[in-house]
């Protein structure tokens, strides 16, 4: 067996295996030919499906005589037209003829993916079974949280836990001792940790004498391991490798990058520039991770179209930041991702001035949204407005133009047209915190 035929073990699937899957269904693949091209268990591909699975009934079903019916006027209203196609009234309630029709595809599909008639429900009278990539690793997500979240014990079990277990905390006992010595309340040491973690319990933190007195951790042992990972993943996309690219490479370059709101938020802006036109975009991003940045990626490629956004970012530079550690997820395309819709490449750790043109860029947010504002009242709406500003301030480097006037000479219309922005005329170009704090008050 080679190395590419190996089962993988212990893995969870990702959005992008979840894609593959999806693609895989649609293209007819029978579930053993999907597992075989994830090097995964049919069982683990049958799983997925099955636990993630969207099922869309008819309500109500059709009727079985529906095809032959010619009856009409049911509800007494004196209609010329046949009962079956009234969209006002229910004729199965109404006609005492009515049989339910079998419910189960003839077509014997895993899923109705494959099927030319999946986007159209009128089209087809069965339940429909579609496997949708995005919303199973949305639902698996949450699945997984919820997993992790409270406790499954009833209130008796809390209270006896409490009466038992917090007198004995508060005495100086550690959580082991106490569980060791009172078998009969059926918890682990580390779930009675996490209820006092929590506090669930009238015994809290402080009673907790090895807590207290540890000292917080200086770092993280796995991080020099995980760097190591990350640097492995980086292998071709380098500064070095950028340069090396760019002796033979005669096309744009964008460049990308965060800015960061609150920290104690986590909201963010993920920034794209074009240097040779100074013009630069703004998504705002709910969490500063590498899904939120895929996610908004994403996004944007399903506004403008693959074609479109390969055609204006077809290579991305950005910095070493953690966010932007999924190099596979921000290069492939959201709707095929055997497709690269761009070439991402880094700047070396610590050299953030090797895509200047973007951080200068970035002096102009501050002028509108300062340092440490929070981004929570925001809206993409907002963002956009204040990029459309941004970019109608006439700059000196530019000899007086604005980068939009630059842009709109280069970019095609459609690219205008399906991101919304509009240039401001100069007299009303405001850079100012104001800007937004009108919109915002008036919601």
């Amino acid at each position: 067996m080679n190395k590419q035929s190996k089962i993988r073990n212990n893995t969870h699937f990702s959005l992008d295996d979840r894609i593959d899957i999806e693609q895989g269904l649609t293209d007819g693949l029978s579930i053993r030919e999907i597992a075989k091209r994830l090097s995964v268990s049919p069982s683990s591909i049958s799983r997925e499906i099955n636990r993630n699975l969207i099922i869309k009934k008819r309500n109500p079903p059709k009727c079985k005589n529906i095809n032959k019916c010619r009856k009409r006027d049911l509800c007494n209203s004196y209609c010329s037209f046949l009962c079956k196609n009234c969209k006002v009234k229910d004729c199965i309630s109404l006609c005492p003829d009515y049989i339910k029709a079998d419910d189960v595809c003839p077509k014997g599909l895993t899923t109705c993916n494959a099927c030319s008639r999946k986007n159209c429900f009128d089209a087809c009278e069965y339940t429909r079974h579609i496997y949708s990539a995005r919303k199973a690793d949305k639902t698996a997500l949450e699945r997984a949280t919820q997993s992790r979240n409270g406790f499954s014990l009833t209130n008796e079990q809390f209270n006896k836990i409490d009466e038992i277990a917090s007198p004995l905390l508060k005495k100086g006992q550690s959580p082991y001792t106490v569980i060791n010595n009172h078998p009969e309340l059926n918890i682990s040491v580390q779930t009675l940790y996490r209820l006092i973690e929590h506090g669930e319990l009238s015994a809290d933190n402080f009673a907790l004498r090895s807590k207290l007195s540890r000292k917080p951790p200086k770092g993280c042992r796995p991080r020099k391991m995980r760097q190591e990972v990350i640097s492995k993943l980086k292998e071709g996309h380098r500064y070095e490798d950028y340069l090396k690219f760019m002796e033979t490479y005669d096309g744009p370059v964008a460049q990308m990058d965060t800015v960061m709101g609150n920290r104690d938020e986590g909201d963010c802006l993920l920034t794209l520039h074009l240097p040779a036109l100074h013009f630069q975009m703004a998504l705002l991003l709910s969490e500063h991770t590498a899904k939120a940045v895929v996610d908004a990626l994403d996004m944007f490629e399903t506004v403008l179209g693959y074609e479109l956004f390969n055609k204006v970012f077809p290579v991305i530079l950005t910095d070493n930041g953690c966010e932007f550690t999924d190099i596979k997820g921000m290069e492939r395309s959201v709707d095929d991702p055997a497709k690269k819709r761009t070439q991402i490449f880094f700047c070396e750790p610590n050299r953030s001035d090797q895509k200047g043109a973007c951080e200068n860029n970035h002096k102009y947010i501050r002028y509108v949204i300062p340092k440490g504002t929070s981004l929570k009242p925001y809206v993409q709406s907002d963002i956009n407005l204040m990029m459309c500003h941004i970019n109608s301030f006439s700059r000196k480097s530019m000899y007086g133009k604005t980068p939009f006037a630059l842009a709109k000479e280069i970019l095609p219309e459609d690219f205008f047209l399906l991101t919304g922005y509009e240039e401001i005329p100069s007299d009303q170009v405001n850079l100012t915190p104001n800007l937004l704090k009108s919109r915002i008050s008036q919601r």
